[in-house]
């Protein structure tokens, strides 16, 4: 694993819990990437899973023990009964979810 996509693979889990990757797009093995986001995992205390998909065409990252904030959950609900993107979704609700600082 490179550190760009060591950059992208934290990122992502930090800001939704989860993380794909296609596995042509890497700069090593699906199997030596897997080791690398465990070790990343490690690297940050997070206790982490890692999936083949597709026939090993992909790679899921998942953040077992991170909890979801309310606005994920109602992101989680709304983009599963809707069928929309979830990234949109979250997005969406976040902006909602601004309000104006008073006296700034």
């Amino acid at each position: 694993m490179n550190v760009i996509e060591e950059q992208a693979l934290v990122d992502d889990l930090r800001r939704r819990g989860d993380h794909l990757v296609r596995a042509a797009s890497l700069s090593c093995t699906a199997e030596q990437y897997r080791s690398a986001a465990r070790k990343v995992g490690r690297k940050h205390g997070w206790r982490i899973r890692t999936f083949l998909v597709g026939g090993g065409a992909g790679i899921i990252v998942v953040w077992t023990d991170r909890e979801q904030t309310d606005l994920e959950q109602r992101a989680v609900m709304d983009a599963v009964s809707t069928g929309r993107n979830y990234d949109e979704v979250l997005e969406e609700v976040r902006r909602q979810n601004l309000r104006p600082v008073d006296g700034a």
